[in-house]
């Protein structure tokens, strides 16, 4: 989140931003911008737009900016990026942060990051900014443009791209201390393992 702060306290102030998967909605309180938190938990004291990334209520070209900081997690995450594409407005920024274990193997290869910048040409977004700020993190910042699928570019929809098309993305190496969402996540599952 701290390289999220840094980037978005250089942006406009009249920006709108949505925080896809806010977590403790902490971009939110450190930037000039107005950021819609937009996440499957509600958190304590935050105002949290409680939905599905790939769902959201938000307006279609409604934002300046759309921000993912390690939200890429479920097997749908090609969805929460049509949704973001979705809700951008033309030449919107995407600013995408993950761990570099994710899309880059230990010798430095990346055949899933290239698979991965394929797909995202295709539905739409073009790469502006690749950087590895440590030896733990991977920020890809993208420019909404028109999708290569020319039925998609005409009606102003994103393109649909096949599942089996996006790479899967690997189990991430960074371990976080747990937080009491992380707590709650696991006591509303043991629930339903119990009924």
């Amino acid at each position: 989140t701290d390289e999220a702060i840094k980037f978005f306290n250089r942006m406009p102030r009249y920006w709108k931003v949505a925080d896809f998967g806010s977590g403790d909605c902490r971009l939110s309180r450190s930037v000039p911008q107005r950021v819609t938190n937009i996440d499957i938990y509600e958190h304590e004291g935050q105002k949290v737009t409680v939905c599905h990334m790939a769902q959201t209520p938000l307006e279609s070209s409604s934002r300046n900016a759309v921000c993912m900081c390690l939200s890429l997690m479920g097997s749908d995450y090609h969805l929460a990026l049509r949704e973001a594409w979705r809700v951008l407005k033309p030449e919107g920024v995407l600013w995408i942060a993950e761990t570099r274990s994710r899309f880059e193997t230990p010798d430095g290869k990346n055949p899933i990051l290239q698979k991965f910048l394929r797909c995202m040409s295709k539905l739409g977004f073009q790469l502006t900014r690749e950087d590895r700020p440590s030896n733990v993190f991977l920020i890809l910042v993208f420019q909404k443009c028109a999708p290569e699928d020319h039925a998609a570019a005409v009606t102003g929809k994103p393109a649909r791209i096949r599942k089996s098309r996006w790479p899967g993305l690997k189990p991430s190496a960074f371990a976080k201390r747990p937080s009491k969402v992380d707590s709650l996540k696991k006591e509303f599952s043991l629930q339903f393992k119990n009924k």
